[in-house]
Formats: C-alpha cells, sequence, structure tokens
C-alpha cells in the first residue's frame, strides 16, 4: 500500500482513528487513577576519597565510581533500611508494615538511588503518598549516609560523604506521571490506529460501522422474537394448531396465509390473517431458511394432511 493510498484511507477512517485513540488515552487514565498518587523527596551526595599525590586520577576516577556504586545499592539493602528506622527522624513505621519481605518490597518502591555517570554523586528520590514523610525519610537517608557510610566500604576515614543537594520536596504528586502517562496512551493509541487501518483498510471493518451491525443483530433477534411470540398468542387466543405456513416471499403483500387443523375436530381449515409488513419480512425469512424451499412447505402439508 502506497503513502498517499494509506493517507486517504486515514482520512474516510478518521472515525475508527479517533475511536481507538480515545479508548487508549481512556485505559491510560483509568490505569494512572489506580495508583496512589506520591510525593517526591530529592537528594544529591558527593563521595569523597583522600589519595595520595601518587596516585593516578583515572584510577582515584575509577574508585570513586566503584564506591558511589555500592553506596547506591546499599541504599535499597536491608541492614541500610533499620539504620533508617532508628536514626532519629518520624519515620511512619506502621508504613513499612508487614514481614521482612514486605518490608522491602515496600521500601524498594518508596526509594530510587543510582549514581550519575562516573562523577561520584548519587541521586536519591523519595516517594511517598504523605509529603512531610518523603521529608523526613530523604533527611534520614541523608543522616544515615553521612554517619553509618563505613559499615559498607574499607576506605575508613578516608571516604567522605558531602550533601551537595538538601532535600527538597516537591509541592504536588509527582508519582504516576499524569502529563507521561496520557503522552504515551496517544502516542499508542496512534499507533494501535494506523496498525488496524492498515491491516483492515475495507470499509465493512469500520469500528462505527461494526458497532451500528450488532445493534441491528440484536435488533433483528427482537422482532424475530416478538414475531414468533404473536403468532404463539394468536394460535392459543383462537384455539388453533399450526400445520404449516404459506408466505408470499416477495415481501410486497402484507398477507400470510396460515394453513391450520382445528384441535377439536380435526377439520384443516384455509384462514387469511394480515399482519405487519415488518412482521411478515422478519418471520417469512426465517421459516424459508428452515423448511429450505415451498415444496418442501406444500409437501409437509400434505403429508400432515394425510
Amino acid at each position: 500500500m502506497e503513502l498517499f493510498e494509506f493517507i486517504n484511507i486515514l482520512k474516510k477512517r478518521k472515525q475508527t482513528v479517533s475511536v481507538i485513540v480515545l479508548l487508549t488515552l481512556l485505559l491510560a487514565m483509568v490505569f494512572t487513577l489506580v495508583q496512589p498518587f506520591k510525593y517526591g523527596a530529592n537528594l544529591k551526595v558527593l563521595v569523597i576519597q583522600n589519595f595520595s599525590a601518587n596516585t593516578d586520577p583515572y584510577t582515584a576516577s575509577k574508585s570513586n565510581e566503584y564506591l558511589s556504586n555500592v553506596l547506591a545499592r546499599v541504599i535499597y539493602s536491608n541492614s541500610f533500611y533499620n539504620n533508617i528506622l532508628v536514626s532519629g527522624f518520624s519515620v511512619n513505621k506502621i508504613y513499612f508494615s508487614g514481614n521482612v519481605e514486605k518490608q522491602m518490597k515496600k521500601w524498594t518502591k518508596t526509594i530510587n538511588a543510582k549514581v550519575i555517570n562516573d562523577s561520584g554523586i548519587i541521586n536519591v528520590n523519595v516517594y511517598h503518598t504523605n509529603r512531610a514523610q518523603a521529608e523526613q525519610i530523604a533527611k534520614a537517608i541523608s543522616y544515615a549516609l553521612q554517619t553509618k557510610h563505613t559499615l559498607y566500604h574499607g576506605g575508613g576515614d578516608n571516604v567522605k560523604i558531602k550533601i551537595i543537594d538538601e532535600p527538597f520536596v516537591s509541592n504536588f504528586p509527582v508519582k504516576p506521571n499524569v502529563i507521561l502517562n496520557l503522552s504515551l496512551g496517544l502516542i499508542i493509541g496512534l499507533f494501535l490506529a494506523f496498525c488496524y487501518v492498515y491491516l483492515f483498510p475495507e470499509d465493512r471493518f469500520d469500528i462505527i460501522r461494526l458497532f451500528e451491525k450488532k445493534k441491528k443483530v440484536k435488533k433483528h433477534r427482537g422482532e424475530s422474537l416478538s414475531v414468533k411470540n404473536d403468532l404463539q398468542e394468536l394460535k392459543i387466543k383462537n384455539n388453533w394448531q399450526t400445520v404449516g405456513e404459506v408466505i408470499d416471499h416477495s415481501f410486497v403483500a402484507p398477507i400470510t396465509v396460515f394453513i391450520e387443523k382445528k384441535v377439536d375436530n380435526s377439520e384443516v381449515l384455509f384462514k387469511d390473517k394480515a399482519i405487519n409488513n415488518n412482521l411478515v419480512k422478519q418471520s417469512a425469512k426465517e421459516d424459508f431458511i428452515g423448511d429450505g424451499d415451498i415444496k418442501n412447505v406444500f409437501g409437509k402439508l400434505h403429508s400432515n394432511d394425510l
């Protein structure tokens, strides 16, 4: 399919594209709203090591990079988490309730620590549903890194942790990112819509038409059921038992001829009934398909009469 042809098809099927995009945006919005909104606190620390004057700069840089990566991973550990709880800050322990596994899973979702390139700077983000708690946890992490870092490396006093950015807490929730989620939903929706139109370019696959067909099928089934109910009520009311039906299949004359047999004396009678044209059209098609042919109908009637 050429590009201009595809663009023309997209113009014709713009309703389909709009429906798919709107559905995708709706799913993205639902996905966003079901998540708890969390505030964010950010801080940055710098790992500093004391080296001798003869130390190679490249070696010193790699050493700082290695140590900062170690400390960034240590922040996720259970040992560091316990140091946070006993740091003296007002960290709500109930928020991290449960067994050790649940506590660590919650702790992992609360923090995000990573090293900025090979600079030796550790960027720490804290996410919490309560703004004050996010600030308290960030301050506790800053304090623990400065006072407890020697527990996690062998550098001793030659290593120092310097806070270069004090904990800063957002005024509004930062997770989930509503703008990012909706933008991704829009991009994914357009991609899915283009793929759908490309794979099914025929007009009969238009989503609006598919919905209309479903409505027509439901309406047709309802009318067919209504026809059967009306005929059943008519037979019960008049105490007649239907042997067969002969219908005008041209769908022009609003007349159907019922060949009925009276229950009490088995007398065969012919009776004309004027029925609504729509009822005739609906019941005629179903009965004709069920019997297969008008000859079969008369053959069935003849056998019953005998």
